[in-house]
């Protein structure tokens, strides 16, 4: 198959061209991978194919709009980036990070208790797929202090999060498993399924989003199946 190295994905061809699954489906489609236990193959489009479908979808007036529009949103986000890390540079500066340990101790008995609670609720949380594997699970608590979610974050020192990106309505931030629930080491991230003979452990890294609108904090994360002398 001779696929040409600059063909677009599914997923980039809808992103930069504005369109949508059924816009696809009257183009030429090169297909590449899958297979057994390997999924679905993967659909590519030739870009010149796909900016003809722009135009005749939302006109050439309409398709530069929307790529104006993108490269503006896009420039806001390259510019809270910067915003967030010089501020981030500057709290590091006046104050050096302590060890995570020290930074979970310092935050406070408040925070300490929730730490607890939010590990019970993620392992609660965590389940099967209706094909065996391990589900995404998110846990969602209200009325969080803007404090609260940066200590949770390892930032205990920004109360204001002037340092995380803000996207929309909410703050997004990534932070190591064993370090945001506190525990000594991945072991504690296992929940063990008795009937099923196997663990599902809590990936090593978590997603946290804060909504200080209202002041919801979500995590977001996902698992890994284990089966060893803890799940027998």
């Amino acid at each position: 198959m001779d696929l040409v190295y600059n063909w677009l994905d599914s997923n980039e061809a809808k992103s930069q061209y504005f369109l949508t699954p059924d816009d696809l489906r009257s183009l030429n489609v090169q297909s590449a991978g899958g297979g057994i236990g390997c999924g679905r193959p993967t659909n590519f489009y030739n870009p010149v194919e796909l900016q003809a479908a722009a135009i005749r979808k939302h006109g050439e007036a309409g398709f530069k709009a929307k790529k104006e529009a993108r490269m503006k949103r896009e420039s806001k986000k390259r510019a809270r980036e910067e915003a967030a890390d010089d501020a981030l540079e500057a709290l590091q500066t006046a104050a050096p990070p302590p060890p995570a340990a020290a930074a979970a101790a310092a935050a406070g008995p408040e925070t300490t208790a929730l730490r607890k609670s939010l590990l019970k609720l993620a392992k609660k949380a965590l389940g099967f797929t209706e094909g065996g594997g391990p589900k995404n699970w998110r846990v969602e608590v209200p009325a969080v202090r803007a404090a609260t979610f940066a200590a949770l974050a390892g930032r205990p020192a920004d109360s204001t999060l002037r340092t995380f990106v803000k996207a929309g309505a909410y703050h997004s931030h990534d932070v190591d498993a064993t370090a945001l629930f506190a525990v000594r080491d991945s072991s504690e991230l296992l929940r063990v399924f008795k009937r099923e003979g196997v663990g599902i452990q809590i990936d090593d890294r978590v997603t946290l989003k804060y909504k200080p609108s209202d002041m919801t904090l979500s995590l977001h994360g996902g698992g890994e199946i284990v089966c060893d002398e803890r799940t027998m």
